[in-house]
């Protein structure tokens, strides 16, 4: 009988123990791939505090409007860049990897993946160029969208979407930096 209070102690101690939260996921498990969430995060920091001018061109179906301007949020017109990270803990293992020179290719195993192909590019170390390609298909919807991004120098973000009530269509958005 004196032996029980050590015992309940004990359970007590290990019940405690096995009650403190986990380490964050995320920080247990390096990225298995690119993250282009990371990159473009600290794009957005850098471009907000540049505040590079830049010309930007719309082309909506058949109508373009050009202006040049000063991006007031980089994070919004940069938004469809960083959703396109891959590095989702579900889509652990559902790309692959291919190397070659300075260009790593990462393409989805999988169909029902939206974001199909990221390819990045680099020079001496240094990201030149970061292309991406989402492609989403349902009953009501289907999208294919190209992204490209050349740091300092442009971004690209084509667009073409079928609605099956409100039909097709197309669009492209340019910047240009100065």
């Amino acid at each position: 009988m004196k032996y029980v209070p050590q015992f309940i102690t004990s359970i007590l101690i290990f019940i405690a123990a096995s009650c403190q939260p986990e380490e964050k996921q995320a920080g247990t498990m390096p990225d298995l791939y690119f993250s282009l969430k990371d990159y473009f995060d600290k794009e957005v920091t850098r471009l907000n505090a540049a505040n590079p001018l830049v010309t930007k061109s719309v082309l909506r179906n058949e109508e373009a409007e050009q202006k040049e301007l000063h991006i007031r949020n980089w994070a919004t017109e940069l938004e469809l860049f960083s959703q396109s990270d891959i590095n989702k803990p579900a889509w652990r293992g559902e790309y692959r990897v291919d190397s070659a020179d300075h260009q790593v290719t990462y393409t989805a195993l999988n169909d029902d993946l939206s974001t199909r192909k990221v390819i990045i590019s680099r020079n001496s170390g240094k990201i030149t160029h970061i292309s991406i390609r989402n492609v989403v298909k349902n009953l009501l919807y289907s999208s294919n969208e190209t992204l490209d991004y050349y740091p300092d120098s442009l971004y690209s973000i084509q667009k073409e979407q079928d609605v099956r009530v409100i039909g097709e269509g197309r669009y492209q958005i340019t910047g240009r930096f100065h």
